[in-house]
Parts: structure tokens; sequence; C-alpha cells
């Protein structure tokens, strides 16, 4: 006697991989200790502050013109895979996500599902970080900060993208019987704009989180045609920001730049 090979058949045996990949997955990586040697300063604070940023976060999503909801809990996991690894600090956002969820009323297995293709993508993409920068001598938050690690960088997040966005397309794809390439490209065309202000806020909020007392950051904040220059500074437990005044940098173009339809500031 054989199994019919139906859409939800094959959407249930995904879904119950992922599931088991989202507790293995992360268990090895908690076991070879991937991620910093040393976890960041006050480490209680930060998973604190990820876990409400998480809860506040995912309760207020918005939901794009293509369908797909939008929040910003992909820049505190960014932010925590960086300072943290792919466990402990991603472990603190899928809690928030997980409880926001929970109270929005929705399915366990949805539920479920979020938390566990968050952790493969986050474990995974730290296991590349650790193989592109400790593995190679270099220590993991110093390497943060290393301008000519940009590219790593780069390939880290990168990985994570794309390890998010195609669990979740596989599930859609096989609950709808389509194509995953065109699941994929549906799902995302809208938002990778949106995506890259996300991954530049996480890398924000990581270093801002490393800067030591007294550190300074130098950062450009605005639209494509016009940005303020951010000084921001650490005095304790808190940032002071100063505006050294308006500057305009080439825009970023390309598949993964802005949009070709975004319109110029006016004189």
């Amino acid at each position: 006697m054989s199994v019919e090979r139906t859409p939800a058949n094959r959407t249930r045996v995904y879904v119950l991989c992922i599931l088991a990949g989202g507790a293995l997955i992360p268990l090895a990586g908690a076991l070879a200790q991937v991620g910093p040697r040393e976890q960041p300063r006050e480490l209680g604070w930060l998973l604190t502050a990820l876990f409400l940023g998480a809860l506040a976060t995912e309760s207020r999503p918005v939901r794009t013109a293509s369908g797909p909801e939008l929040t910003v809990v992909s820049a505190l996991f960014i932010a925590a895979l960086l300072l943290t690894g792919g466990v402990v600090g991603p472990a603190a956002v899928c809690a928030g996500t997980a409880l926001a969820e929970a109270l929005e009323r929705r399915p366990p297995v949805r539920i479920a599902f979020n938390a566990a293709q968050y952790l493969i993508a986050s474990t995974l993409s730290a296991g590349l970080y650790e193989l592109l920068t400790e593995r190679r001598g270099y220590e993991w938050h110093a390497a943060l900060l290393n301008p000519l690690h940009v590219p790593v960088l780069a390939a880290v997040l990168s990985s994570y993208f794309l390890l998010n966005s195609g669990l979740v397309s596989g599930v859609i794809a096989l609950d709808q019987g389509a194509s995953f390439w065109q699941v994929w490209r549906r799902a995302h065309h809208d938002i990778r704009a949106q995506y890259l202000a996300m991954v530049s806020l996480g890398v924000i909020m990581a270093l801002l989180w490393q800067l030591a007392d007294g550190g300074r950051l130098v950062i450009p904040v605005g639209s494509r045609t016009m940005q303020d220059l951010l000084l921001v500074t650490r005095e304790g437990a808190t940032t002071r920001t100063q505006n050294l005044g308006p500057v305009r940098f080439v825009p970023l173009v390309g598949e993964q730049g802005w949009p070709d339809d975004q319109p110029e500031a006016e004189a």
C-alpha cells in the first residue's frame, strides 16, 4: 500500500523536515560552539532587548502590495546573529516572534515553522561567518568592525536572506503546486529594497551595541538622493547623536539597490 503524493502530503513532509531541522541544526551549532568565543557585554540586557523588540515589531506587521507581511524583525535576527552567533541571540528573537504570533492566535504549526526556519537560517549563516572569519585567524567581533571584511559580511547576510526566503517559498510552492522560482520571485520582488534597509539596520544595531564607552560611529542616513551624516557617540548606557550636515552619495544601483523608479528629490 502506497501513500498518494498529493501537494498536501508533500507539504506536511516538508514542514516536518523543517521542524526537525529547526531543532537539530541549532543543537549542532550549540555543540560546535558556532559564534564568538566571548559573548558581548551585558548579554542579559541584549537578549531582553532582542526579545522585546521582536515582540513589538512582529505585533505590527505591514502588508505589502504583493501580499507578504513585512516587519523589521529580520534586522533583529541579523543583529543577533552578528553579536551572539546563530543560537543564543536568534533564540531570543524567536521567542519574541512566537509570543507575538501566539497573541495573534495564529496556528501553532505556523508559529513553530517560522521559528524553525529562522533558527536554521541564523545557525547556518553564523557557521558561514565563522568559517570566513575566525577560521582564518580573525576574531568574530573585530571582523565586523573591519572595513576590509565587507565582502564577508555581504556573503553572510546574503546567505541568511536566501535561506530565510527559500525555506518559506518552498512550503508555499508545495502547498500551491507551483514552481519554486515563480513563488520566490513573486514574494520577494517588491521587498528587496526594504530588505536591504533591514540589513543595514541590523548591522547598525550590532555596531552600536559593540561601541565602547566614548566610541563613535559615523554613518549616512536618509533617502536615495540626500542623506544626513550622523555621528553617534556612546556615553555609558546611552548614545548621543550629532548631525554633521547633509551629504550626497552615489546611490547603490543594481538588482539589490534602489529601485529605478525612485523619485528624485526636488531642488
